[in-house]
């Protein structure tokens, strides 16, 4: 049997009402969800930050109004549990006052592993102050650029200038690989 058209008319506004409604849940349900999908993404994207932030340590190997001379073991320091398993992945240094005539040639050395973690090393050229500008850069040995917990790390004066720069700052940055 049919049935009569208000009827009919009535089933279909009910329907367009759930329809309504429902569409209405779908857009705050839609809306929660883009905002949960953006803090997963912020705190994913804060933790892969965070994991890529170097950790830097600062050596004063020669006081800043000391001559630099040659030498093995000018400055030593130890790895903790904080730069365990972490490389190596920045090296820089600085001297108080240029030397000049030749570059002040510096070796990074892991003692505990009896490697050199320099392929070629950190250098200051004559009447330069740090080693960002040296015509050779720095370049990490990445099948030596690692560290553990104990681990001990030493650095070497190789050569210096004729007229020998005074005072000497060597920062290094470690990461997670």
């Amino acid at each position: 049997m049919p049935i009569p058209i208000e009827q009919f008319n009535q089933i279909i506004d009910s329907l367009k009402e759930e329809l309504k409604q429902f569409s209405h849940r779908l857009e705050i349900a839609e809306t929660r969800l883009k905002e949960r999908d953006k803090i997963v993404y912020d705190l994913v994207h804060t933790d892969v930050q965070a994991q890529g932030l170097s950790k830097m340590i600062q050596c004063i190997v020669v006081n800043f109004t000391t001559s630099i001379a040659t030498g093995d073991g000018k400055f030593y320091f130890h790895i903790d549990k904080r730069l365990d398993l972490m490389n190596l992945v920045d090296v820089h240094a600085e001297v108080i006052t240029a030397g000049t005539t030749n570059t002040l040639d510096i070796q990074i050395r892991n003692v505990t592993d009896s490697v050199d973690m320099l392929s070629t090393k950190l250098t200051i050229d004559s009447g330069a102050t740090g080693s960002d500008t040296a015509t050779a850069a720095a370049v990490i040995d990445k099948t030596k650029d690692d560290v553990a917990e104990n681990d001990v790390i030493a650095i070497d004066i190789d050569a210096i200038h004729t007229t020998a720069a005074k005072g000497l700052i060597i920062t290094l940055g470690f990461r997670l690989p």
